[in-house]
């Protein structure tokens, strides 16, 4: 199953803190904070069951810097998707993920908008790794492939990427401006 975990609220405070994992002097000049607590755990039994981890953020962090941090941190995640906080794109990245885990209701509900299911789990949740696992063993089968029609997910996505960039042309901008600051890296 491919999973997708949010960095920032879900494995990171923002703005709600709940308990983390000590972060040493490095990690902490990278990210603000160490990884919620048991995170390393329950990444390693997810990759040891066979499934592919995706870590997802729209900033303020740089690709580079959520890389290392994860390094680290020895959180075992197979691809990172990072996109700068003025990149207007479907969020979160909805790229053929079985199951979203995030802090905000607004990001699970547009996942489910696209078929994809979402797992809320806000800061104040104590056993978030137990939610994690209870989720992924009542996962129903995905739903069988639907033909393209135009007002579907897919034809509302490729309409959003070309206003895109039709907007970033009338702007002046570049794709290597979004090059630097957004990026995906697969291990």
């Amino acid at each position: 199953m491919k999973i997708a975990i949010h960095l920032r609220g879900t494995l990171i405070p923002e703005g709600v803190p709940f308990p983390c994992e000590p972060a040493s002097f490095l990690s902490q000049r990278l990210l603000p904070s160490g990884p919620r607590l048991h995170s390393a755990s329950l990444l390693r039994d997810l990759r040891k069951a066979g499934h592919y981890l995706t870590l997802y953020s729209n900033g303020p962090y740089s690709l580079r810097n959520i890389h290392r941090w994860c390094q680290l941190n020895n959180l075992p995640f197979d691809e990172f998707i990072v996109l700068d906080s003025d990149h207007f794109s479907v969020w979160p990245p909805v790229q053929g993920q079985d199951l979203i885990v995030d802090s905000s209701a607004l990001h699970i509900e547009i996942a489910e908008y696209y078929s994809v299911r979402g797992l809320l789990i806000p800061p104040d949740e104590r056993d978030w790794a137990n939610r994690i696992y209870q989720a992924l063993v009542s996962t129903p089968p995905p739903p069988p492939e639907l033909p393209l029609k135009e007002g579907n997910s897919e034809s509302i996505y490729k309409q959003s990427r070309a206003n895109e960039s039709a907007h970033a042309l009338e702007w002046g901008d570049t794709t290597d401006r979004e090059t630097q600051e957004s990026g995906t890296i697969r291990q």
